[in-house]
């Protein structure tokens, strides 16, 4: 049976704290689910799908994408426990090292994901939560990515590929004047808006409202 997981990664906009709420608002007849804007997938990895159900995420964000990568793919655990540590000198220590491994790469990674302020994955190290606590959780996290299928394309072009009567999108795209939160920023959302109303299947979009978002997506319920 599939397991509900927490975030492995921090990110800007979780939506750790909606996905009950999200949840309730989703069908449950899909066969293929689609994530065209993943960024810490807090709505995917706690989703309980059906077996057979196909996965897509996506993010046009490379480093972000290359981390759900090494998460479908960790490197070996062993000595994982010289990082069971939450003293935040000790932490910044191991971000600013160089060389190492791929679990210390692997480490840094988490460590610059969730422990930078806001998560946004620059600055200081600030947060001290121990990277050891989902370290050892990452086998459960791989057998939930075994089959998930990871892109780093443009969204439209990945709502457009899964266009179908059976799929299912949760799309949860950077807000309005969040562009200097992103790497990529500032959305199409007039682009966006009209490949979702050719597309088939079902779809939930998580955005901020304001009276130009409500103009754009007009019609829509």
């Amino acid at each position: 049976m599939d397991k509900s997981l927490s975030s492995f990664y921090g990110r800007v906009g979780s939506k750790t704290r909606l996905k009950d709420k999200i949840y309730r608002m989703m069908p449950t007849d899909f066969k293929t689910y689609v994530e065209p804007f993943i960024g810490g997938g807090a709505v995917m990895l706690g989703y309980k799908f059906k077996p057979g159900t196909k996965i897509v995420i996506n993010d046009l964000d490379k480093t972000l994408i290359s981390g759900w990568r090494k998460l479908k793919n960790p490197p070996s655990l062993a000595g994982a426990e010289r990082y069971n540590t939450n003293n935040l000198e000790q932490l910044r220590r191991i971000v600013n090292s160089s060389g190492g491994g791929p679990l210390k790469m692997f480490v840094k990674h988490l460590l610059i994901s969730n422990n930078t302020f806001g998560s946004m994955g620059k600055g200081k190290i600030y947060k001290n939560s121990n990277p050891y606590s989902k370290l050892k959780k990452l086998p459960e996290y791989k057998e939930k990515m075994k089959s998930v299928t990871i892109l780093n394309q443009n969204a439209n072009s990945v709502i457009s590929k899964y266009n179908n009567a059976g799929t299912f999108l949760y799309l949860d795209p950077p807000y309005e004047n969040s562009k200097d939160l992103y790497k990529k920023g500032g959305m199409d959302f007039e682009a966006l808006a009209k490949v979702l109303r050719g597309f088939k299947g079902k779809f939930l979009l998580s955005i901020n409202d304001s009276a130009n978002i409500r103009k754009v997506f007009k019609g829509f319920r």
